[in-house]
């Protein structure tokens, strides 16, 4: 009897074991939602499994279907760039207020569709009899001779003379965004008997000590007229006030190597003294004296900062011009080398008038001053009255002129009585 007992014991502990075990499984289990993004279609495909049913969000546009198989959910038309949210749920025993079974989220899954990347604005290959090399992109870019294999280097060796080819370059692939689309060139390789001459060095920065031309990709750099060349396109160490000459040249792979003819040179001279660097503070800025009113334009002076007259000008030194009124007029330079603007306050009271100089910087005789920025300076406290009536303000300035000009006529006056005075005695 306490055998049959204990049997129909155990047979319940099973049953409720296995029942706590479905619910385990069913309800209550860790589930990770299992999905696939193709970015260049624009699509996720998500796996079905279980009961659960699949939600995505932002919903709008968004195209729903079936894989081919059956097994999965396709998502399409998504939106690159757009952030989305995969929501997995199942029907619980509740119910809601219209007496529909209610749905618990088991599971979410976030992920933002890539956008592609712009493609390059430009491709400029360096071409030799044997070789071509992308020189632009250059950063972040890959390369390909065909548009569908890929290589990091710029640099297509053991090509045929004299022979047309097409190359294409285009942005990697990055954590944000897919490949860009591809831009392409066409390409001639030189014949034997020409050469590439690579073009006049271009400068970047000159001090008392060094001088740097721009880099060029896949050139190297001579200071001593060719008799020994740098990868570095940055000479130091040379002698303030003195004149060098720069030339540079294309190198190519040893293995198909072409001496290819050095530039014609870059003659520079290093600096003699620190560069004037322009300061805002050294600028001369001020409104025009007298009355002011809303609605009547008065005229803001400024006074530009560059390296005082007889100190001759060098690489790096810079300056600020007086360039217009903020909210007002262009500043132009009088006769006086002063440059005027206007400006018309829209408002009773103290205020700011802000003048924006545009900053340049001096490139050498050849690039002459190039605009790198601007600076702002102000003038505070700025008293601006009531509008302006042009019979009024004639009245006004009329009391002011003789309110401030009449002790003094009194003054010289009675000094005229006093002398006349003094002679008749």
């Amino acid at each position: 009897m306490k055998k049959s007992i204990s049997a129909k014991a155990l047979s319940v502990f099973l049953a409720v074991l296995m029942m706590l075990s479905s619910l385990a499984v069913i309800g209550y289990a860790d589930y990770t939602i299992s999905y696939t993004v193709d970015n260049e279609s624009k699509s996720v495909t998500v796996k079905k499994e279980g009961s659960y049913s699949y939600s995505i969000s932002p919903r709008d546009g968004v195209a729903v279907g079936k894989t081919e198989d059956g097994t999965g959910i396709l998502y399409s038309s998504l939106t690159p760039g757009s952030k989305y949210t995969i929501t997995a749920s199942e029907t619980t025993s509740e119910l809601d207020d219209e007496g529909n079974p209610k749905k618990k989220t088991v599971a979410t899954a976030e992920f933002t569709l890539k956008k592609q990347a712009d493609a390059p604005a430009v491709i400029n290959p360096t071409i030799t009899a044997n070789s071509v090399t992308i020189t632009e992109p250059a950063s972040g870019a890959e390369y390909s001779m065909d548009g569908k294999t890929w290589q990091d280097s710029p640099v297509f060796k053991d090509l045929e003379s004299g022979k047309s080819y097409t190359f294409y370059a285009r942005y990697k692939a990055t954590d944000d965004s897919l490949a860009s689309t591809a831009k392409s060139c066409e390409v001639t390789t030189l014949s034997d008997s020409e050469q590439v001459k690579a073009p006049v060095p271009m400068l970047e920065k000159v001090t008392e000590t060094s001088i740097t031309v721009k880099a060029v990709n896949g050139a190297e750099y001579s200071i001593d007229n060719g008799k020994t060349w740098y990868d570095d396109n940055e000479f130091k160490g040379l002698t303030a006030n003195t004149t060098y000459s720069v030339i540079q040249r294309i190198k190519v792979d040893e293995t198909v190597y072409v001496l290819n003819p050095s530039s014609d040179p870059r003659t520079v001279r290093t600096n003699n003294a620190p560069v004037y660097t322009a300061s805002i503070a050294n600028t001369k800025l001020a409104v025009a004296s007298g009355s002011k009113h809303i609605n009547k334009a008065f005229n803001v002076t400024a006074v530009a900062d560059e390296r005082p007259e007889g100190k001759e000008l060098q690489w790096g030194d810079t300056r600020l011009v007086p360039a217009y009124v903020k909210d007002g007029t262009e500043m132009v330079k009088n006769d006086k080398n002063v440059y005027v603007g206007s400006y018309t306050a829209a408002e009773q009271g103290k205020i700011s008038v802000i003048a924006v100089f545009n900053k340049f910087e001096y490139h050498g005789e050849i690039e002459g001053w190039v605009l790198v920025g601007t600076e702002s300076g102000t003038v505070t406290d700025v008293n601006i009255g009531g509008r302006y009536i042009p019979f009024v303000d004639f009245i006004v300035q009329f009391i002011n002129v003789f309110t401030n000009t009449l002790p003094g006529i009194i003054i010289k006056l009675a000094g005229v009585i006093s002398s006349v005075s003094q002679a008749t005695k």
